[in-house]
């Protein structure tokens, strides 16, 4: 289904009624669950044993996948038989999301302060830590530093090929000695005098120096000239929804990304919902932005936004899962290789599974097929080639599918 919203001059947003693309879709079982369009389902690769999977990201011939109390590297020069090299086991931490690497060092958050916060949002968002290990050993990473924080950055992202490290709560890291990192500044007191959890969530640099935040409203900020105290180029509100739980009072972005490109000038954001519950009008979509101008405009335009359908319970069969643990919510994303010519991209849903969508050259979003694991739940798809997606599921370990284009 597609949630679309008309944006007048003062960002006021206006719902309009959209199709169940998702109910009219063919929906195949396979043994590892049900798949639909350009989408087939191929192998499993379980992690180790008793992990779940949390994230992961793609390094050259390398994937590299976080979990729980845990990291594991994978060499993936077969792209349908990735090869374990090495397991690093951290301890029990909470989540762990998008670990990010240039290839030699790896970023991780360890959260483990948080672990016994339960439902509070302020020691949810006490205590934190950047932990800096050195990969350059596949099978033998080692923890090069670790940098107590006195927040929870939640995700880190590497700016400037790993130089700098951004945190989703605004701290910034000198890693130029990544051996000795140093706390050099705070992009949150940029964007507000008084920073809250509403305006702290996802961090993600998508081109050199220049990194979009993710909150109550999104910024892009420019790291280039002086990365220490980077400038505000451009902000936006996206529509937020109020699902539920005392630490997630209303969606917020989880990834971001601006694929750049003359033929489309799209910046993409996830918004999460997390332990949202079942569809319903609340469900976090996947949004697109124009970006056309934005130099000028100081500000990117909201056009589109991917929601599944509510009503009544999934069957599997309907490409819907049947029970909702960590709500249906969009999460992680990745833009395909060929997404310049294809507007192709994969976006996690987790139980549900991975929704592949084609973003049109207007920036309007149409569902092109689907994969929906059995007892899973997705929470990043990752292009190893033009093919072949790697879904991490925090139960079965990475989903190995294939993607073929139809073409029109």
């Amino acid at each position: 289904m597609r949630r679309r919203t008309a944006l007048a001059a003062a960002l006021l947003v206006v719902p309009l009624l959209a199709t169940a693309v998702t109910a009219e879709a063919t929906w195949t079982a396979t043994p590892g669950g049900w798949v639909s369009g350009e989408v087939q389902y191929l192998s499993t690769v379980p992690l180790e044993t008793a992990a779940v999977g949390s994230s992961a990201t793609l390094h050259d011939e390398h994937l590299y996948v976080t979990t729980f109390r845990s990291f594991s590297v994978y060499d993936v020069r077969d792209p349908l038989a990735p090869r374990h090299l090495s397991t690093e086991h951290l301890g029990v931490q909470l989540y762990n999301e998008q670990p990010d690497t240039n290839g030699s060092i790896l970023l991780l958050t360890s959260d483990s302060a948080g672990v016994d916060a339960g439902a509070d949002p302020l020691r949810l968002r006490m205590l934190g830590e950047l932990q800096v290990w050195d990969v350059r050993d596949k099978t033998d990473p080692v923890l090069l530093s670790r940098l107590p924080l006195s927040r929870r950055e939640h995700m880190w992202t590497c700016v400037l090929d790993c130089r700098y490290a951004y945190g989703a709560g605004g701290g910034i890291v000198d890693l130029q000695d990544p051996a000795e990192p140093r706390l050099v500044g705070d992009w949150s007191t940029l964007v507000t005098p008084t920073p809250t959890a509403r305006d702290i969530h996802a961090v993600e640099e998508v081109g050199p120096g220049l990194v979009l935040t993710g909150g109550a409203a999104v910024h892009l900020l420019d790291a280039r000239r002086d990365p220490a105290a980077p400038e505000v180029r451009a902000t936006t509100t996206p529509p937020l929804t109020s699902p539920g739980p005392p630490s997630n009072p209303t969606s917020l972005p989880a990834h971001l990304e601006w694929p750049h490109g003359e033929r489309r000038p799209f910046a993409l954001i996830s918004m999460e919902t997390p332990f949202g519950g079942d569809c319903d009008r609340t469900t976090g979509g996947f949004q697109s932005y124009d970006t056309t101008d934005w130099e000028k405009t100081g500000t990117f335009r909201f056009v589109d936004e991917y929601v599944l359908p509510g009503g009544a319970t999934g069957t599997y069969q309907d490409g819907r899962s049947p029970h909702h643990v960590f709500g249906c919510s969009a999460y992680g994303f990745d833009v395909a290789p060929h997404y310049a010519g294809s507007g192709r991209v994969a976006v996690a849903w987790f139980e549900d599974g991975v929704r592949l969508l084609e973003v049109g050259s207007d920036g309007r979003l149409a569902e092109r097929g689907g994969f929906v694991p059995l007892g899973g739940s997705t929470t990043l798809p990752l292009w190893r080639n033009a093919e072949v997606l790697y879904a991490i599921d925090m139960h079965r370990g990475i989903d190995v599918l294939r993607v073929r284009r139809q073409q029109p």
